[in-house]
């Protein structure tokens, strides 16, 4: 949306049903609180707000990496976006007066796992993006969510509802008809 808005870019059909596809799907894994009213979930409702936030976020960054992919490298954008990282995360640290250390050396190295597979993801991300629209790449970003959900069924052995497993279906509906339309080069002539 933010690419419509700011780039001009244009939306086909098929687009536009899998972010409404990918929409309902996320909406439907989480469950926020100001769309579900009854306490299906214990998050306070400002909590909601946070991952809306990282949305937007999410979106102004694939919108700028791909104004700027054939002029930057992914590793020079994802060097620059960690050093923001830490500077943020001390920031973050200080005004919030602690700094959560584990004792536990198990969980630090959990804890380094976690910032290299973040950057791995995000190196992988920013090449996608010399290759592919933002759209199409936060599209088939959201397949992450309903990877997450399976892993979490099937590992942490947590209960799958159902309107939670129509989420994950919903999701990989979008993310297939994305992909399906670039197989087979197909936007149904619509664009918005």
């Amino acid at each position: 949306v933010l690419q419509w808005f700011f780039i001009g870019r244009k939306f086909t059909i098929v687009t536009v049903f899998a972010l409404v596809c990918g929409i309902a799907g996320v909406c439907l894994i989480t469950k926020p609180n100001f769309i579900f009213k009854e306490k299906v979930n214990e998050i306070p409702a400002y909590f909601n707000v946070v991952p809306l936030l990282s949305a937007l976020s999410l979106g102004a960054l694939y919108v700028i990496q791909e104004k700027i992919s054939a002029k930057v490298s992914p590793v020079t954008v994802s060097f620059y976006v960690s050093v923001l990282q830490i500077a943020t995360g001390i920031g973050w640290s200080a005004y919030d007066g602690q700094y959560p250390i584990p004792e536990c050396g198990l969980t630090r190295y959990l804890i380094a796992i976690c910032g290299l597979s973040y950057l791995g993801i995000f190196l992988f991300m920013n090449k996608a993006l010399q290759y592919e629209t933002a759209p199409t790449a936060s599209i088939l970003r959201n397949l992450d969510t309903a990877l997450a959900f399976i892993v979490q069924v099937a590992i942490f052995e947590k209960a799958a509802e159902q309107l939670s497993i129509i989420g994950a279906a919903l999701i990989m509906i979008g993310t297939t008809s994305i992909a399906l339309s670039k197989i087979f080069d197909v936007s149904f002539g619509f664009e918005f």
